[in-house]
């Protein structure tokens, strides 16, 4: 800065001496990972306009009393698609590269029913402007219900197509922001351990320290130091940034709006660590507080109108489900009669929530002596927690092994749900034949709720994942539980069972 003229540092313009960094600074165009995402938003576009396209069309031409005369309809199927993708778009829905699933899921629910309400009002509208023609264009009830069903499943299974594609760039290292982390103290390394895998979407490309740090092998995780926040514009800039991560425990107020300007002028992302364990986005909203920003965070306690709405759920889906399974519950009864002796029905105590005891239903799929084996065979369990799963358990009968495999002895538990035993979704119930010694005490809270039929953990590697693992994912779902996040996880329970994934 010393061999530097006043000439070098400020620029004369206009009689005004501005910093040259700022005279200079030009936006980047955006290449690489940005770009390609630009062009994947555009496949989302069409993938959505043509979902949508296609339920207002199938809605229309199938549902008793849908049939128009030729204008009307076209008019309805001419708007659905620009209709539904605005309403998309304004729900945040093609900010791809920061939604989470669960937080996607929760805004298609809504945008897509949405859409479905502007796209009766709007073809209203222009069916009395246009057409002169008010009788045809209102839709009914039963065509806004059908319209949101079919539109939902198809704009969901166009998104997977598309996520899948993104998820194997990602896996590549095709689809990686280059990022920079802001901040070489324990945060930051922490942030760069978990940067490693590419599932992130990030690639660190090197740390800044933020007040001295020096890490004594000039590198962090295998990330270099690429110098201090002082020289952050040249670092943006050479390595072509596309990502500033800052670990605020690192951060000062003022040094977060220094980057924040320079990351600004150079057209480069910035985000911020929330330091704090993982959270549903649904469930945050930012409030100041004087000149400080705070992240609010909406309990999610599974009690008053909250619970009496999950019950309604539970009750409702699982009166449904066994009208429509009853005959898979039928030959399933006979086949397990006919080929094996002992009850039809499995019954055992289960821990159930605070602790209470309760008899499970299950289709019985293994020899009717099958409990009294069970202290013989803990040993060959893969998890010696109170998880015992047995790769070739000797106790499964042929049928029993059919069951299992596709989840059908499963099905009983819906009784369990309706009297009140169970939820639909929640923390599996563990046996009561287990003492406190398999438990440690923070395996305990997942007794806060009722036990579930489904859970996250099935949707996340069932019989994969150990028993401490599957603990961690019962917390975090107690921890950000809503109905929506209840219909994402059913339905991701479908694919799970129909691909027999994980089940023993």
């Amino acid at each position: 800065m010393a061999d530097q003229t006043i000439a070098d540092i400020y620029g004369d313009f206009g009689g005004l001496r501005l910093p040259r960094e700022l005279v200079e600074a030009r936006p980047r165009q955006r290449q690489g990972a940005a770009r390609l995402y630009r062009r994947l938003v555009a496949g989302f576009v069409a993938g959505d306009a043509i979902a949508i396209g296609l339920a207002a069309l199938i809605c229309r031409t199938m549902l008793p009393g849908g049939r128009a005369p030729v204008q009307a309809s076209s008019l309805l199927l001419g708007l659905a698609p620009f209709v539904g993708v605005a309403v998309l778009a304004s729900s945040g829905l093609y900010r791809i590269a920061k939604l989470s699933p669960a937080d996607e899921f929760r805004r298609i629910i809504s945008a897509v029913g949405l859409s479905g309400v502007v796209l009766g009002l709007v073809a209203d509208a222009g069916s009395r402007l246009l057409l002169g023609r008010p009788d045809h264009a209102p839709l009914t009830v039963v065509w806004l219900g059908a319209y949101w069903l079919l539109a939902l499943v198809l704009v969901m299974s166009a998104r997977k197509v598309l996520h899948r594609v993104i998820h194997r760039l990602r896996r590549s290292g095709v689809l990686l922001f280059r990022t920079v982390i802001i901040g070489a103290n324990d945060e930051g390394y922490e942030l760069a351990r978990r940067m490693k895998n590419r599932g992130t979407g990030m690639q660190t490309v090197g740390m800044m320290a933020v007040n001295g740090e020096r890490p004594q092998d000039g590198t962090v995780a295998d990330v270099p130091l690429l110098g201090t926040i002082d020289s952050l514009s040249g670092v943006l800039v050479s390595e072509q940034i596309d990502c500033v991560f800052i670990a605020s425990s690192a951060m000062r107020p003022e040094s977060v709006t220094r980057v924040l300007q320079v990351a600004r002028r150079l057209n480069v992302d910035v985000r911020v660590s929330a330091n704090m364990p993982e959270i549903l986005a649904s469930r945050l909203s930012v409030q100041p507080v004087g000149n400080t920003l705070a992240l609010s965070l909406q309990t999610a306690n599974l009690s008053g109108v909250q619970a009496f709405i999950k019950r309604m759920f539970d009750i409702f889906v699982a009166g449904l489900t066994l009208l429509l399974t009853s005959p898979v519950l039928l030959v399933s009864a006979v086949l397990i009669r006919a080929t094996s002796r002992g009850p039809i029905l499995f019954r055992q105590k289960r821990v159930g929530r605070a602790g209470e005891l309760f008899r499970i239903y299950k289709f019985r799929t293994m020899s009717a002596d099958a409990d009294e084996q069970v202290h013989a065979l803990i040993d060959l369990s893969a998890d010696q927690g109170p998880l015992l799963k047995i790769k070739d358990d000797p106790r499964i009968t042929r049928v029993g092994r059919f069951l299992r495999k596709w989840s059908i002895d499963e099905l009983p538990q819906l009784l369990n749900v309706i009297k009140g035993d169970m939820s639909l979704v929640g923390p599996r119930p563990m046996p009561a034949t287990f003492d406190q010694g398999f438990y440690e005490d923070w395996h305990l809270q997942r007794l806060e709720v009722l036990p579930g039929i489904t859970g996250l953990w099935q949707v996340s590697g069932r019989s994969g994942l150990t028993f401490d693992e599957c603990v961690q994912l019962d917390l975090f779902y107690i921890e950000n539980w809503s109905v929506s996040y209840d219909l994402f996880i059913l339905l991701k329970t479908i694919p799970a069972v129909i691909l027999g994934r994980g089940a023993y």
